[in-house]
């Protein structure tokens, strides 16, 4: 019986594409688009690993992977992780591993779901806010960004309190922060595979002004154009497998603003990363499905990835050896 890997993905062709064509290079391995029918209580999935390139904007997948996870499933990233992943803790977490970052401050909502009452469910929040406190700290220019997945707001730069307030009027429920501006750098996206395998591409991430349309990636920019050194582009790709090596992801970015030969974590770790091929280039493509095609035929013959397993996994196991 041949070892099932279910692709869960958007307008990701070529990257399906590309994933189909490595697993028929395996007699024992079948490679096709997921599908997701009824999924009961004791959910039996017939995949052994499914890809996951979708669940942080369709929660309904998020729900199904998790369902699979517990039916023993080789999920890639870990639903669990994309779960509880949020910016700032990216940030944070690069921090307490010593990486220089922005300084960073995380924001209260500015709205809330109707059914929050303000008066007597938001007690704990410092009220008013202290904008000139947090600006003091990370100092204009700043810039505002999402602290939530999927990145829905910004980031823009903002250059005075009026222009934070505008901006900040229009973040509705999600969950922003405010960050040190990095100017004068080299903006720079890690994309990881297994936490080994790291393709660096150049990006145009200097955040627009308020009102502005977002800069796009700057497509196949090789990095050797940058000008950035040998050193700093090993630093970059250390950085970038420990932090997705830390949260436990299989697949995904890191943005660094390199000034002074200093890469600064920026926004850190994007869980579905662009992988179209005149986004990453031809070449960085290939160098980025080739190792997570290998990583997912490993884990559907068996091998166990790296890393602790769940307490309710340990729970299952008891429950089951005691039947």
């Amino acid at each position: 019986m041949p070892n099932r890997i279910g692709l869960l993905v958007g307008e990701d062709h070529a990257f399906v594409e590309a994933i189909e064509q490595r697993c028929a290079r395996h007699p024992d391995i079948e490679c096709e688009l997921a599908l997701i029918s009824r999924t009961g209580e004791r959910h039996i999935s017939h995949y052994d690993v499914l890809i996951d390139r979708l669940s942080p904007l369709v929660p309904h997948y998020g729900a199904y992977l998790r369902a699979a996870a517990l039916a023993g499933v080789t999920v890639l990233n870990d639903p669990f992780a994309v779960a509880a992943d949020d910016g700032f803790f990216g940030i944070s977490l690069a921090a307490h591993l010593g990486m220089a970052v922005p300084r960073t401050i995380l924001l209260p909502q500015h709205s809330h779901d109707s059914a929050i009452n303000t008066s007597t469910c938001l007690r704990n929040v410092e009220y008013p806010v202290n904008w000139h406190g947090m600006t003091g700290y990370v100092r204009m220019p700043c810039v505002l960004r999402s602290a939530s997945r999927p990145e829905r707001v910004g980031p823009v730069v903002v250059r005075d309190l009026e222009q934070l307030w505008r901006a900040f009027d229009r973040t509705g429920q999600n969950v922003t922060m405010l960050q040190q501006h990095i100017d004068e750098a080299t903006h720079v996206r890690a994309v990881c595979v297994g936490a080994e395998q790291v393709v660096l591409r150049g990006i145009d991430g200097e955040p627009p002004p308020l009102d502005e349309p977002h800069h796009q990636l700057r497509g196949s920019v090789r990095i050797d154009a940058t000008g950035l050194s040998s050193s700093t582009c090993e630093q970059l790709e250390s950085h970038a497998r420990t932090l997705c090596g830390a949260v436990g992801y299989d697949l995904a970015s890191v943005d660094f603003a390199v000034r002074a030969g200093v890469p600064y974590v920026v926004s850190a770790p994007q869980p579905v990363p662009e992988l179209a091929p005149e986004t990453v280039s031809e070449e960085g493509f290939d160098q980025l499905v080739e190792p997570l095609a290998a990583l997912a035929v490993s884990c559907a013959r068996g091998r166990p990835r790296p890393g602790s397993r769940y307490r309710w996994a340990r729970a299952v196991d008891q429950a089951r050896s005691s039947r």
